[in-house]
């Protein structure tokens, strides 16, 4: 209904928009965007209603939880059993994020440009959708064991227990998914060292390269590698439990290029730092891997300041190590 005024200067009230609506939220400063009982959304400036987002309307017939405007001028808009789609002043979609987690969204706010709060049935969350972050966990159906993520081609691959994922193109009304990539060589793929040309995996038999026809050759295979450290775009820590190696590009092809030493136990979690490599090896257990003078030289810190049994976490920024 709006209200208008008589030649006597009356108020009476005027039908403009048959519809059952149910929620409601601005688009720009003339226009608002309501919500219909029956799934469909329309824009209004308080003369004329058309349709708005029709592409969607299937999408919607589920029932809209919630849709609102953000600072930004983007519409998000919470959809029942379906997730929370991020949508354009033109009904683009923008983001989309469909795994269950987003399925029973109840409230929507957003403030700052590029944050959305959520409200669902098992808390609040704050959602940074303007980024490239992405979720990896069982929402996208991977169980996470000990996994490591590296850029190769331009996408982002995850190693993941034995197994690779590449992510796939989060565009259209998808949330960010992943294939698995399946032609690995004989023992899977536990460590992982990528450039944006070079894909390189190690596992119990060795390091192999993915070539431009998806096939992985041996770079080398009488060594047990558990983890890969790429420190520059053609040179490689390679570290095992028993045995630790260095692999480099040179030639158009990868080989070894140093004489192995001695491992240092298993390397659970690795870093890469300027030119060495960093291994938390259990509690108040650090080694630090680095190439000097055509030698591979290993360094255990394993005396603190405390007492106590710790893990040690290691970061690195720029060449400053942090433990």
């Amino acid at each position: 209904l709006k209200l208008q005024l008589g030649p006597a200067g009356e108020a009476k009230a005027v039908t403009v928009l048959e519809a059952s609506i149910e929620k409601a939220t601005a688009l720009d400063g003339t226009h608002v965007l309501a919500t219909t009982r029956d799934g469909k959304i329309i824009k209004f400036d308080g003369e004329m209603a058309s349709p708005w987002g029709e592409q969607l309307f299937d999408l919607f017939s589920n029932g809209i939880l919630c849709i609102k405007r953000l600072a930004d001028g983007d519409i998000a808009i919470a959809v029942q059993g379906k997730g929370v789609y991020i949508l354009g002043a033109d009904s683009e979609v923008h983001h989309s994020f469909d795994s269950e987690g987003y399925s029973a969204v109840r409230d929507l706010i957003g403030w700052e440009p590029g944050i959305l709060w959520l409200a669902t049935d098992l808390g609040v969350e704050e959602l940074f959708y303007g980024s490239g972050v992405f979720v990896v966990d069982e929402r996208v159906g991977i169980e996470i064991r000990w996994p490591q993520i590296a850029r190769w081609g331009g996408k982002a691959i995850v190693c993941n227990h034995g197994e690779l994922f590449e992510v796939l193109d989060r565009s259209g009304v998808t949330s960010a998914s992943f294939r698995r990539i399946d032609n690995l060589p004989r023992g899977g793929a536990w460590g992982i060292a990528a450039s944006p040309e070079h894909l390189l995996i190690g596992n119990a038999y060795g390091v192999f390269h993915r070539g431009d026809n998806g096939e992985f050759t041996p770079v080398l295979t009488d060594m047990a590698v558990d983890r890969l450290v790429m420190v520059a775009p053609d040179f490689v820590y390679v570290i095992g439990a028993i045995a630790i190696s260095a692999i480099k590009f040179q030639a158009g092809r990868w080989s070894e290029c140093v004489e192995r030493i001695s491992g240092l136990g298993i390397p659970a979690i690795t870093h890469a730092a300027k030119s060495s490599a960093w291994i938390e090896l259990g509690a108040n257990r650090v080694a630090r891997i680095a190439y000097a003078e055509g030698r591979l030289h290993a360094r255990v810190f394993d005396k603190f300041p405390w007492t106590e049994s710790r893990w040690i976490n290691v970061g690195v920024i720029d060449n400053i190590v942090v433990l």
